[in-house]
């Protein structure tokens, strides 16, 4: 009574498995620019959570 669900097929549209498809295909061919990609990506979400971090810790430090 197992039944396997492909999660790949159920929950990601089209377009998205196609795009990650593509990436993981041409990884090993073109190594430096989607490393820079990725890093691209992560500085999106990484730099606001250090931004308010860092204006959270100056408030402290400013207003005691």
């Amino acid at each position: 009574m197992n039944k396997q669900v492909d999660v790949w097929e159920k929950f990601l549209p089209i377009d998205v498995k196609e795009a990650m498809y593509f990436v993981w295909s041409q990884w090993r061919k073109q190594y430096l620019p989607l490393a820079i990609l990725i890093l691209l990506c992560l500085n999106v979400v990484i730099a606001p959570a250090f931004m308010l971090l860092l204006t959270a810790s100056l408030n402290v430090l400013i207003l005691g």
